[in-house]
């Protein structure tokens, strides 16, 4: 269920974001995801960069939500980041949905968004099908 809304809240912060965005706000995403590729901690990476784009919604009551969200997320353990191999394929998705945002395209943020929440769901099963990584 959290990440049903996740996807939701999720990908209408990425269509905002698309007609929203100020040239400061995507060259900050910008840096976050350079910084990324180039070995900072990826949860925190991860963390800046969702953070950037709920900003850039500039939308309160959206970000207001999905900080409500978060705070229950955080109750389902470790980040599915340490699931091996993930951040490099978050790192991609992240990659697709700053395009999109940066092209001001609003239906294809929103979908690169979902698909994102939906592979982030599949690495959390994953991660309680295997266990957590050492």
């Amino acid at each position: 269920q959290l990440y049903s809304l996740r996807e939701i809240l999720e990908a209408g912060a990425a269509r905002l974001a698309a007609g929203h965005a100020s040239d400061a706000e995507m060259d900050y995403m910008r840096s976050i995801l350079e910084d990324s590729k180039n070995g900072t901690d990826p949860v925190k990476s991860n963390f800046d960069f969702h953070q950037s784009i709920y900003q850039a919604s500039h939308n309160q009551f959206l970000i207001k939500a999905i900080h409500n969200l978060i705070d229950s997320t955080s109750l389902l353990g470790q980040s599915t980041l340490a699931h091996t191999g993930r951040p490099q394929i978050a790192y991609q998705e992240h990659m697709k949905l700053f395009e999109a945002i940066a092209a001001r395209d609003a239906d294809a943020a929103d979908q690169e968004a979902r698909s994102h929440i939906r592979q982030a769901l599949m690495a959390r099963l994953r991660q309680y099908r295997d266990g957590p990584q050492q």
